[in-house]
């Protein structure tokens, strides 16, 4: 089971745009090869489908990697003590150009 790290800070920002912190970690928890996808800076990139069937992009980082975490606002009984938790610190909807580039990695990986 994968461990989000919420506070205020980050599902502030991760949220936005309109991402709801359920599709979140609805697409994280979901994706299939080749995501995640390293993006430099200890970031990591999902491409994936909501529950609704709707196209988000969203960017992490290892709790381990992360410098900003408010632990003060995280609920630390929610975490398994041996995880690396995921520190979400972006989400958008794909634009169109995003949602070809991720049917065409589809078609190449199995179906999207």
């Amino acid at each position: 089971m994968v461990d989000f790290i919420w506070d205020d800070a980050n599902a502030e920002h991760a949220t936005r745009h309109g991402v709801s912190i359920e599709e979140i970690e609805y697409v994280v928890r979901r994706a299939r090869t080749p995501w995640p996808m390293p993006q430099g800076d200890n970031k990591f990139v999902v491409w994936g489908r909501t529950e609704a069937g709707d196209c988000v992009q969203v960017v992490y980082v290892l709790e381990s990697e992360a410098v900003s975490i408010d632990y003060a606002e995280v609920d630390l009984l929610e975490l398994v003590e041996s995880a690396d938790g995921i520190y979400v610190i972006h989400a958008n909807w794909l634009d169109e150009s995003q949602k070809t580039a991720f049917r065409r990695i589809g078609r190449r990986k199995g179906k999207r």
